[in-house]
């Protein structure tokens, strides 16, 4: 009796499909339950995270600069490779500014022009531009840092809370 109960379940077993079987994307679905966990972070935490990538973003950017011919990069309108691959990576907008050109800071508002016409102020008075980060009115993060090749030139990258969320893994800051 007990071995027609197995085997009737392992052949049962065999006949229902599995997820992947069925078409769905089993990593998408994983991911998605992973994101889905209640994540207990404070300001503090998401700032210092956010400060970080920053930094490193900006470095990585930076580094990259430094081997490309950036008046090229300029006149065909392009992004670096890091660039790209650190958007899609992190779901930011990477922008870099020329602090230089005329009535840069009409197209930002709030917290972020605020931060621009400081950068301005500062590339403006020869003053070194030094890592920022502020939170802005719609509780994203706007992570700004000078870009070391090009003087008077800016990082700017702006962090979606959601996705920042996302991104943290818990385990940095609970050993």
């Amino acid at each position: 009796m007990k071995n027609n109960v197995i085997l009737l379940l392992l052949m049962l077993s065999a006949c229902v499909p599995d997820m992947k079987e069925r078409g769905y994307d089993t990593k998408k679905l994983a991911e998605e339950v992973k994101d889905r966990k209640i994540k207990k972070l404070t300001p503090a935490q998401i700032n210092t995270w956010v400060y970080e990538r920053g930094v490193m973003m900006t470095n990585l950017l930076n580094a990259e600069l430094a081997k490309t011919d950036v008046e090229k990069l300029k006149a065909e309108n392009q992004v670096l490779k890091t660039q790209d691959s650190l958007q899609k990576a992190y779901k930011v907008q990477i922008k870099l500014l020329d602090l230089k050109e005329k009535n840069l800071s009409d197209r930002y508002t709030g917290k972020a022009k605020a931060v621009i016409e400081a950068c301005i102020y500062q590339a403006e008075n020869e003053q070194a531009i030094q890592p920022n980060l502020q939170k802005l009115e719609n509780d994203n993060f706007l992570f700004t840092a000078a870009a070391e090749k090009l003087p008077k030139h800016l990082w700017q990258i702006n962090f979606e809370k959601r996705e920042v969320i996302r991104k943290i893994d818990q385990k940095e800051f609970n050993p």
